[in-house]
């Protein structure tokens, strides 16, 4: 099977977070990949250039439990569920399409 094409559900992420209630998801999705890239979450690029940051908190405080976001994001490839779980995988696994 083609890497690039695996489903999320069939790869191991590299860091997986829950966002506490009285954090923001757009802080835990910054943290967790500074997590997976070993690097203090300061040095990374902001993250509203790669993903609409206010949808992402909509999903998560929504908590819609299909609802799904996914993006790149300092090539890695980020998974932001309804459920308040954010996913990082290793960006030579996969990245989004489209």
């Amino acid at each position: 099977m083609n890497r690039e094409r695996m489903q999320e559900s069939e790869r191991t992420p590299l860091v997986s977070e829950s966002v506490p209630e009285d954090r923001p998801v757009t802080v835990t999705v910054v943290s967790a990949v500074a997590t997976a890239l070993d690097e203090s979450p300061l040095s990374l690029p902001p993250l509203y250039g790669s993903v609409d940051v206010d949808a992402l908190e909509e999903i998560v405080a929504g908590q819609r439990e299909s609802g799904r976001v996914r993006f790149t994001y300092c090539e890695h490839l980020v998974s932001v569920g309804g459920d308040g779980v954010v996913r990082v995988f290793d960006g030579a696994e996969g990245r989004p399409s489209g």
